[in-house]
């Protein structure tokens, strides 16, 4: 494994994985150019420092969001 990367996040839905970064602020874009409903950074940067994985939901779709590193 790469020594440089410190942190990869994911958020799954409907056993597909929507968006996969090894950086959280670029994660968060990306993720909110698919759903425009999403929460902002603060609200991620604060869940992940709770912990490791997580699960919200936007109307009737559940996200699975995971650090794995």
């Amino acid at each position: 494994m790469n020594e440089r990367i410190t942190s990869l996040y994911a958020i799954i839905s409907n056993n597909e994985v929507i968006v996969f970064n090894t950086n959280l602020k670029a994660m968060v874009a990306d993720f909110n150019t698919l759903q425009p409903l999403s929460r902002n950074y603060d609200w991620f940067y604060r869940s992940f420092k709770k912990e490791a994985k997580f699960v919200f939901k936007i109307g009737a779709v559940d996200y699975y969001c995971y650090r794995l590193v």
